[in-house]
């Protein structure tokens, strides 16, 4: 007899035989399993992370490859540079309004004015009166006014020189016949050479109400094409708590240009009217105030390397003086 072939089998034997073969995968054709060779490393990995896997410990796959000496990496994006690039360079000028500005509602003060703008020069003085009385401000060494301010719409600013060893000012009242009523003393005065002193007489009722502040030395170089600015706010508008901030818009070619960040002054309120310096590049800007008490404003702030203060208050010609320091 002949032996039967081991290689063939029935076809009912191999039917089972592939059942079995599908069930014992793992996933099978429509199991769960992810395809993955659990026997397969993946890049920067040691071992295989499957179970009684089969990954060789300590063995890296390679790293990505980098780039040849033919292959150039392209460079990022740049976007195009803004009209202009304001600075926040406050410390370039040594002036803190929370310190070097004097409010008072009193008749008697004392003020010392710390700062020297130019030692050969006689110390001076700036008066600004937004109230509806003429005033005269009168020195310990003199006789005769220094600075006269009269009413709302007539000369509301006058400077002047002080004789030397002053130590006290006095802002007067002057009668038709020419007498004086003192209004407000202050005394003592220090007040060196070379040092230059804003006056603000912002109200008489119920007491005088001044605003005091030093102009102060600029350490900006007019090469860097930027100027410093602070804003003064002298009238009583709406609610006195109320803060106002003044945004700037660089103005370019006859349009308002948003700035590459935001500027803004500090929060302005009728107690504390003045802010600090804020460093801009030259040029031309439109100052609006978030509290809407004053009118949109365009201002030129040229030259470079100055400095100004912006007193707002509606007494004033076009409701602002612009003093370049």
């Amino acid at each position: 007899m002949r032996a039967r072939s081991m290689h063939k089998l029935h076809p009912k034997w191999l039917g089972l035989v592939l059942c079995l073969l599908m069930l014992g995968c793992d996933g099978g054709i429509f199991g769960t399993g992810d395809g993955t060779d659990p026997d397969v490393l993946l890049p920067g990995s040691t071992t295989s992370d499957t179970e009684g896997g089969l990954g060789v410990p300590g063995v890296e796959m390679p790293a990505e490859p980098s780039p040849g000496p033919d292959q150039v990496t392209p460079e990022p994006s740049t976007p195009p540079a803004s009209p202009i690039s304001p600075a926040t360079g406050d410390a370039l000028i040594e002036f803190n309004a929370g310190q070097d500005a004097l409010i008072s509602n009193t008749s008697l003060i004392g003020y010392a004015n710390a700062y020297v703008v130019d030692a050969n020069a006689d110390a001076l003085i700036q008066f600004i009166n937004v109230t509806d009385t003429p005033i005269s401000v009168f020195t310990n060494q003199s006789d005769s006014a220094i600075a006269v301010a009269t009413t709302s719409g007539q000369q509301v600013f006058d400077t002047g020189n002080l004789p030397e060893d002053t130590t006290a000012l006095y802002l007067d009242a002057i009668d038709d016949e020419g007498g004086r009523t003192n209004l407000v003393s202050i005394e003592p005065a220090d007040l060196p050479k070379g040092s230059s002193t804003l006056i603000i007489l912002r109200s008489l009722a119920p007491t005088a109400d001044l605003i005091v502040v030093p102009s102060v030395s600029n350490n900006l170089a007019p090469q860097s094409g930027q100027i410093g600015i602070r804003i003064i706010t002298a009238a009583l508008i709406g609610d006195p708590e109320t803060p106002s901030v003044f945004s700037f818009g660089f103005n370019l070619d006859g349009s308002i240009e948003p700035l590459p960040t935001m500027i803004t002054s500090d929060a302005l309120t009728y107690a504390m009217p003045v802010s600090n310096y804020i460093v801009l590049d030259e040029g031309q800007y439109t100052i609006s105030d978030s509290a809407g008490r004053y009118n949109e404003l365009t201002i030129e702030l040229t030259p470079a390397g100055s400095l100004f203060t912006l007193i707002l208050d509606p007494a004033l010609p076009n409701q602002h003086l612009l003093l370049n320091e």
